[in-house]
């Protein structure tokens, strides 16, 4: 079956348990109504150690704890067809789980980073300004490595308010006279929408990471939440803290995002939207996108004599005599499968030139006397300009 797109979701779900000490995700309503409808779920300020069972039917998990206090923490669930299609890479922070989504698998134009992440309010006791520690700063940095490797998405319950001010350079254009570097793609976003309208410390950071990376928050701007709804409630007042943003290039991937009304289960809204992707799922139970299903791609050089050679060993003794014993063994797909993948391998490396494949995300190429200092003075006289206006 085709899959073309994906749902994924954040929710602070303030704490794994209820009150009374029953799990949460263990409640078969919580599940179907806010687990199962998605392929991709992050659970924040889970409050789980490495004793809580995580087990959920059907889905398997990445966690991220706390080791010296329960307060915190994070789980992504995802379903059983993806794992061959996801990777976890190794966050600074306890409170951040990245989760690559693979271009292979998906069958996009570039790797996903997705970040589910957690922040500490700056009024708690746990908090710590030092930038080892600040979850905000730790999320600068891992954002900036992974944009040169990929595209971002970032989920989570952030802490930051950030009202209706603009996560992208104003008037930015390119100019003959001023050009930074070749393939310079200036912002070009529209505004958005915002129920909160105030703005604090940790939401100016936020806002500076969007302009350094071309990241762009779904909230307010992306169909299904025009307005900004509100995504916490609490005894003093309503703001909107809990995010989902997206490098700019990706945004017309996602249609749709939504905000979901608040329920007993928290007092922090959920989040999900809808990720455009092409792959194949299978509902044949031995086919489960397991990492021993999946082929390896190779690419190879193609020439005016690569047809008679492929026919010529295709046609050989040794592999006629492999083709042959595939037809007459004992049907079982998974192996099958595989030494057919094996077989047509060993073919074209016989007849064929292999390409070197790298992974590298193509940069733009910055002229030879341009320093990072040089593009920082550009976007800060930009904003003086429009100051000045």
């Amino acid at each position: 079956m085709e899959i073309q797109n994906i749902k994924l979701s954040t929710w602070n779900i303030h704490g794994i348990n209820e009150t009374t000490g029953d799990s949460k995700i263990t409640n078969s309503q919580v599940v179907k109504n806010y687990i199962e409808p998605f392929d991709i779920i992050g659970l924040l300020e889970t409050w789980t150690n490495k004793e809580s069972n995580l087990s959920l039917e059907n889905y398997n998990y990445f966690h991220s704890f706390k080791k010296t206090n329960r307060r915190g923490g994070v789980i992504v669930y995802f379903k059983n067809y993806l794992p061959a299609g996801l990777e976890q890479i190794k966050s600074q922070s306890e409170d951040i789980i990245w989760v690559k989504l693979k271009k292979s698998f998906f069958i996009i134009s570039n790797d996903i980073y997705v970040a589910f992440v957690y922040c500490l309010p700056i009024s708690s006791n746990l908090y710590k300004p030092d930038s080892k520690y600040d979850t905000i700063e730790i999320l600068r940095e891992e954002v900036l490595e992974n944009n040169s490797k990929g595209d971002i998405i970032i989920n989570g319950d952030l802490n930051c308010r950030t009202a209706d001010c603009t996560d992208f350079i104003e008037n930015d254009k390119i100019s003959p006279h001023f050009q930074l570097y070749d393939n310079y793609m200036a912002d070009n976003a529209k505004y958005r929408n915002s129920k909160d309208t105030k703005i604090d410390t940790q939401g100016t950071k936020l806002l500076e990471i969007c302009k350094m990376n071309s990241l762009r928050i779904l909230n307010g701007r992306t169909g299904g939440d025009s307005f900004g709804e509100f995504t916490s409630y609490h005894y003093n007042g309503r703001s909107v803290v809990d995010y989902s943003i997206a490098s700019e290039n990706i945004i017309k991937h996602i249609p749709n995002f939504c905000v979901n009304k608040l329920t007993a289960l928290s007092d922090h809204c959920q989040l999900w939207f809808i990720l455009n992707v092409n792959f194949i799922h299978s509902n044949v139970s031995e086919l489960k996108h397991s990492e021993e299903f999946q082929c390896e791609v190779k690419k190879y050089y193609w020439s005016n004599l690569s047809k008679e050679n492929l026919i010529t060993n295709s046609r050989s003794a040794i592999f006629e005599k492999r083709f042959k014993n595939l037809q007459m063994k004992d049907f079982n797909m998974t192996e099958d499968i595989k030494e057919l993948e094996n077989i047509v391998h060993e073919i074209c490396n016989k007849s064929l030139k292999p390409k070197v494949i790298t992974n590298k995300k193509n940069k733009p190429r910055r002229k030879a006397w341009v320093e990072t200092n040089c593009i920082q003075m550009k976007r800060r006289s930009l904003k003086m300009t429009l100051l000045v206006r």
